[in-house]
């Protein structure tokens, strides 16, 4: 029963490899850069924040709108003796001065620069997801390879002890620490092949194709990250200001109704018979009864207040992201060295030592699998820093580059 369970694993497991790689096989292996580039052009909240710039440069160059034309048709002087009285055609126009115009302009220009740096914070938020999406299909196919390599140096262990077995060499407690072994290898790669096959779907989500993508390269230990200055190019604190400038412009928005605005008239008349006769008016209406307009200025320019504090405090909040993110940065780094050069090759050369020793009785199986152990314990402790490690890339590029 036991022979015949391991059997079925052993098929499962073959089949899920061989169906892994016929994906690999059927899948477009594109490069990070490529990856970007798909994914902005089928992202609809870009093309959102670009019809949201549009629609502002429509709206700067409407200005405000004229109150609607007033169509008067009036009679005058009407008397019981058959006086024919006064008919005039009235038509009435407000116009809002110059100044009024060019505030609302002002107020859609501001809001159309604060869609501008919504739609630069929206492509840098995508790159983020694509990257990392991109980073971690490399570490999933990365570690699965990893996986395999164990699972065959788990398969040599297993021969070999089988082998001491079968000529006395061993009891049967090895024979089954290297058969329970391979088992768990076995199992750790079809876990191994899931993890990348999730991945992968993530990964193509974010492009929103309907072609199938793969990744290119491995993961790497190097990394050059120019970090520019926080203040005041950054692309994030451009978009505060542009907030701060919105909430300005609101501001003068309100004051603009405390303007006068000019009131012209023009007459079409008749009289006793006298036709065309004209007339015309024009004065200015004052907005005389204004306190809930300067309520409402009060209340923006307490909106302004409110808005350059919240600013403050997210810039704070930036800067302790940032130095957190540079931290652990720093701290990967030193992990990846010193695995990479100081501790793999020093594993790397018990690997081979111990495993031809083992094979020929010098050592017992338990330092054989001591040693084999650790090497696969760093050879994952390294391919999880590296993975961590340009993920706090991503997240630091995203808060820094331009």
């Amino acid at each position: 029963m036991k022979n015949r369970t391991l059997f079925l694993k052993e098929i499962i497991s073959t089949f899920l490899i061989l169906g892994t790689f016929n994906t690999i096989a059927q899948d477009i292996r594109i490069s990070l850069e490529e990856a970007i580039e798909i994914g902005i052009n089928n992202n609809a909240g870009i093309l959102s924040d670009q019809y949201r710039i549009e629609q502002n440069s429509v709206l700067s160059e409407s200005g405000l709108s004229n109150n609607a034309t007033q169509i008067v048709f009036t009679g005058e002087e009407f008397g019981a003796e058959g006086y024919t009285g006064l008919y005039s055609l009235n038509v009435q126009q407000n116009f809002n001065l110059p100044k009024a115009h060019s505030i609302q302009k002002e107020y859609y220009l501001s809001t159309k620069n604060l869609a501008e740096k919504q739609l630069v914070l929206t492509r840098k938020a995508l790159v983020k997801e694509i990257t990392k999406a991109y980073i971690s299909l490399q570490y999933a196919k990365q570690n699965q390879e990893l996986l395999m390599r164990f699972t065959a140096l788990n398969e040599d262990f297993n021969r070999v002890t089988k082998l001491r077995f079968e000529t006395g060499e061993t009891g049967i407690i090895p024979k089954v620490v290297a058969e329970t072994g391979l088992m768990e290898a076995r199992l750790e790669e079809t876990n191994g092949i899931s993890d990348y096959e999730n991945a992968r779907i993530i990964f193509n989500q974010w492009l929103r194709t309907e072609d199938n993508y793969d990744v290119q390269g491995e993961l790497s230990t190097s990394v050059v990250l120019d970090i520019d200055s926080l203040f005041p190019e950054n692309p994030h604190m451009l978009f505060l200001a542009a907030k701060n400038q919105v909430a300005s412009a609101r501001i003068n928005q309100s004051r603009a109704q405390l303007l006068p605005q000019i009131n012209s008239g023009l007459m079409l008349q008749t009289t006793s018979g006298a036709f065309p006769l004209f007339g015309f008016q024009i004065g200015i209406n004052l907005p005389l009864f204004n306190k809930n307009t300067k309520q409402k200025i009060e209340a923006s320019e307490l909106g302004l207040k409110i808005q350059e504090e919240e600013n403050r405090e997210q810039a704070k909040r930036m800067r302790l992201a940032i130095e957190s993110l540079m931290n652990n940065m720093l701290k990967k780094q030193n992990t990846i060295k010193q695995l990479d050069e100081s501790i793999k090759p020093l594993l790397l050369e018990l690997k081979d030592i111990s495993f031809v020793a083992y094979q020929e009785g010098e050592i017992s199986y338990l330092e054989y699998l001591n040693g084999f152990e650790q090497l696969m314990s760093m050879n994952k402790r390294l391919l999880k820093a590296q993975y961590e490690f340009h993920l706090l890339k991503a997240d630091l590029e995203y808060l820094l580059s331009n």
